[in-house]
């Protein structure tokens, strides 16, 4: 299709169709042309698609904004050119924490802001999180003070296993003439008289457990058994300065506990 039709001039010398075909020209030329260098003030833009028909468009910029045209080297590294990153074009609804209102910024923000976790790394404080009060940010720091370190010899409370070393009960020792014996912290007693012993009810008592008692007589004492000690009347004890009983109790009830072993006067 032309792109401009000029009048024919049949003959002669017609000044009018000269002057309308230069303006038909001129119409052209001003409205229809794109200009390499335009004249400031005027405008030199496209008003319908341009087909480059499989030619090369070179020395295109870099894009600064979401409009212009993307060279291949900024598809490729997902930039904006040399040292831009098209990234910052693209809008972002801000969410949470993070306030940016681009895509590059909000990567930024995640990347300054947020607690990063790698080897050896200690998490201290994590911005805008609340713990729950039921949970526990654990740190190297706690480890073997408030959370048990991990140690393969460990034992388990539900799990049948073989010991290799012996396993003991830390006896503890007191002095009393009237005695209430705490048997969850003092399983293992070792109880001196200083006169005249009265055993109160033992407390802490668990179903099934056994607790080991030895008198070490600081004088000639007698003891009273508090109504909890089954088994144990009709006993005589050895009631000798510096002699020593021995007794094994069971815990048959949480109040409750019953003898099941004894050696008097131990080492006569």
């Amino acid at each position: 299709m032309d792109k401009i039709t000029l009048s024919n001039i049949e003959g002669g010398y017609n000044l009018s169709i000269l002057n309308d075909n230069f303006n038909k020209i001129a119409t052209i030329i001003n409205n229809r042309v794109l200009f390499r260098d335009v004249l400031a003030g005027e405008s030199n833009t496209i008003e319908s698609d341009l087909d480059i028909n499989g030619k090369t468009l070179y020395n295109v910029p870099a894009p600064t904004e979401l409009t212009q045209v993307a060279r291949l080297q900024d598809v490729l590294s997902g930039g904006g050119g040399e040292g831009a990153n098209s990234a910052n074009l693209i809008s972002f609804s801000p969410s949470g924490n993070i306030s940016s209102t681009t895509v590059q910024g909000a990567i930024e923000e995640l990347d300054t802001e947020k607690a990063k976790i790698g080897a050896n790394t200690d998490i201290t404080s994590i911005q805008g999180t609340t713990i729950p009060v039921s949970k526990t940010l654990v740190v190297t720091t706690d480890i073997g003070t408030s959370v048990q370190a991990y140690d393969v010899d460990t034992a388990k409370l539900d799990v049948a296993q073989t010991f290799s070393a012996v396993q003991t009960m830390n006896p503890t020792s007191a002095s009393s003439a009237s005695y209430t014996w705490a048997v969850n912290t003092n399983p293992n007693l070792v109880l001196t008289t200083t006169a005249n012993l009265t055993l109160n009810a033992p407390t802490g008592l668990t179903i099934g457990a056994f607790y080991f008692l030895e008198i070490v007589y600081g004088g000639t004492h007698t003891i009273t058994w508090d109504a909890a000690f089954k088994g144990v009347t009709g006993l005589t004890i050895t009631s000798t300065a510096a002699a020593r009983d021995a007794f094994m109790f069971r815990a048959q009830t949480t109040s409750i506990l019953e003898l099941v072993g004894t050696r008097l006067n131990v080492g006569a």
